[in-house]
């Protein structure tokens, strides 16, 4: 009699595969893809706008003067 594949030990890690490894990997590609892209739209753009230096200024100015 053949034996069958579903109850060998390389189905079970193709499963896991496919409900595990993949969706994680996924997950963690576009985290860091999204990651990435506002880093350099922060470099590049964020930087720039007067509301965005204002609000850190004030952020630092309380880091400063609760020290």
């Amino acid at each position: 009699m053949d034996s069958s594949s579903s109850s060998s030990p390389s189905s079970y890690l193709n499963y896991l595969n496919f409900l595990l490894f993949r969706p994680v990997l996924a997950i963690l590609f576009v985290l860091s893809f999204i990651i990435l892209w506002w880093l350099l739209a922060w470099k590049l753009v964020l930087v720039h706008v007067p509301l965005v230096q204002e609000i850190f200024a004030s952020m630092l100015m309380t880091r400063l003067l609760n020290r």
